[in-house]
């Protein structure tokens, strides 16, 4: 008897799931061979794709990829060429601030390529070996194996350029390695999208001097909002004993960072990016451009146009669309976030809460009261 992996969907339930559904706990220990079937999937077509390199002594990019060149806004402004490095925890804008950079040519964004270290050691992302990666697909030079795990992914999920919209020889000559290092290395932007690396990792990469064109920009979040929606979502495991801390960690470097760094690390507050997205949009790009005049570019105004002010005609969000009504989303989750939840997340997640300079509610009727502002001082909105 044979069990068909690929067709088992259901979820990890917190309340009896259908009867055609596998118990919870055999629904958690599929996933995992699941897991363990795709990294070694990987690793055999690893070996036949340097098995083929050795055969044909050739590692040619296929004709049929071409790269066009458009406008750039980056080079209207004279700009170096720059490393930029969008950094947070989930669920807190990075995803919408990475698409955002993204829409100025020429560019190329990779999305979360840290997830090739989940895959490869089965563990979560350690210091040395995430900050290696980083390096490595900063000088776009791909570790070993790491367009094979491509090869597991859709096409244009962790690498978001023109070569991975459009292949015309199939996925496995978009995302060899030539073909993604020569679009790596001729863009004029490099941005990538990380949210398992903490910010007193950064410092290593901030004194390298082999990536001094390197630019930080963080994320934070209320992280009753972040946590919650993680959990809502089925993306993490409720564990505020593992992420308080972490959260709480990084609002205690990055002080120390921005000071010492004012023109290479840049500090984005989820909230009030939504009260004022095109502000602290403009805010963003005269960090980029080191330019305190510099106005805002049309392709940005455009998106935020779009997407800050999208209903979606009244259907539910999706949860991973960067489209959101900005005005109200920052702190929706006060209506539905549950009581066990929300008492967890604010007792251990108090400090890193505070330190951002919002309320704690105590309970979840003062949550609900929207009468209580989130901010602590309500001139924080207008800083």
């Amino acid at each position: 008897m044979s069990l068909d992996l690929e067709h088992v969907t259901c979820p990890m339930q917190r309340y009896p799931a259908p009867r055609s559904c596998p118990a919870p706990h055999i629904a958690g220990e599929l996933e995992k061979l699941k897991k363990q079937i795709r990294v070694q999937e990987w690793k055999i077509a690893a070996v036949f794709s340097q098995l083929e390199d050795t055969i044909n002594n050739t590692d040619v990019v296929p004709r049929n990829i071409s790269i066009a060149k458009k406008d750039s806004s980056w080079d209207d402004d004279g700009s170096e060429r720059n490393i930029l490095l969008v950094g947070s925890t989930a669920r807190s804008g990075t995803s919408f601030i990475g698409e955002m950079l993204a829409k100025l040519e020429p560019s190329i964004y990779f999305f979360e390529p840290e997830l090739y270290l989940r895959v490869v050691t089965q563990e979560k992302v350690k210091e040395e070996e995430g900050i290696n990666l980083m390096e490595d697909v900063f000088a776009c030079n791909f570790p070993n194996n790491f367009t094979s795990w491509l090869l597991t992914r859709s096409r244009s999920n962790i690498i978001r350029h023109p070569v991975t919209w459009k292949c015309e020889g199939g996925e496995p000559t978009c995302l060899s390695t030539p073909v993604i290092t020569q679009a790596c290395q001729q863009e004029h932007v490099r941005i990538i999208k990380a949210i398992r690396l903490r910010m007193s990792w950064m410092r290593r990469l901030l004194e390298n001097d082999a990536v001094d064109n390197l630019k930080i920009i963080h994320l934070v979040r209320d992280p009753r909002g972040s946590l919650y929606s993680m959990d809502k979502n089925h993306l993490h495991k409720l564990d505020t004993a593992y992420f308080c801390p972490r959260i709480h960690d990084d609002l205690t470097h990055l002080p120390q960072l921005l000071a010492q760094y004012p023109k290479r690390v840049f500090s984005l507050v989820y909230e009030k990016f939504c009260l004022d997205p095109f502000g602290e949009a403009r805010r963003l790009w005269r960090f980029l451009m080191d330019n305190s005049s510099a106005t805002l570019p049309s392709i940005w105004t455009q998106y935020l146009t779009k997407k800050t002010n999208d209903e979606n005609n009244g259907k539910k969000t999706k949860v991973y669309t960067t489209r959101r009504n900005s005005s109200t989303q920052y702190q929706e989750w006060r209506n539905t976030i549950p009581d066990h939840t929300f008492t967890s997340i604010e007792r251990d997640c108090a400090n890193a809460i505070t330190a951002l300079g919002y309320n704690l509610f105590g309970n979840i009727e003062n949550t609900r009261n929207l009468a209580i502002p989130l901010f602590m001082d309500d001139k924080t909105l207008k800083s």
